[in-house]
């Protein structure tokens, strides 16, 4: 991803980071590189290795700088966040987001909401129930610094 920043002439900084869900870092964790060859030419069984799950630091080695993030679904069909159509009926798949995060504008706040329950519910024990959104204007200052995978596969 990092390539296809630098082909389009965006220089990837310090903000470059890969944005998925946690469920996605354990199937990253659990890929294994190949077992070596012994001096017999035969390749060494994988599970005589006792090869471990990926840490952090060796991950960030091969993929860089990420961030989990858990409001990234993970039960999509492939496509599925931009609308794109597919034929496929396994839902086990997730976005990652790769880019300068620092090409993202943070705008003003478009909002605030503040809804109580109206005493209704928690009448009995003095308490009130309060429900507070919040909406910001977001955008993108540089739409091709910032790539979408949307067919990550999760499990």
């Amino acid at each position: 991803m990092a390539l296809l920043l630098e082909e389009d002439d965006i220089d990837v900084d310090s903000s470059y980071r890969t944005v998925f869900a946690p469920r996605f870092l354990s199937r990253l964790r659990q890929i294994k590189v190949p077992p070596p060859v012994a001096a017999t030419g035969n390749q060494v069984p994988q599970y005589l290795l006792g090869t471990p799950i990926l840490s952090d630091s060796r991950l960030r080695e091969s993929i860089g700088e990420f961030t989990k993030f858990n409001q990234i679904p993970t039960t999509n069909l492939p496509g599925a966040s931009i609308g794109a159509p597919t034929t496929s009926g396994n839902g086990n798949y997730s976005d990652v987001l790769h880019g300068n995060l620092g090409e993202i504008i943070v705008g003003r706040w478009g909002g605030l909401e503040v809804e109580n329950d109206r005493g209704l519910t928690n009448f009995k024990t003095d308490h009130v129930l309060l429900k507070v959104r919040m909406y910001m204007d977001t955008n993108v200052r540089q739409a091709r610094a910032l790539i979408l995978s949307t067919d990550v596969k999760v499990r």
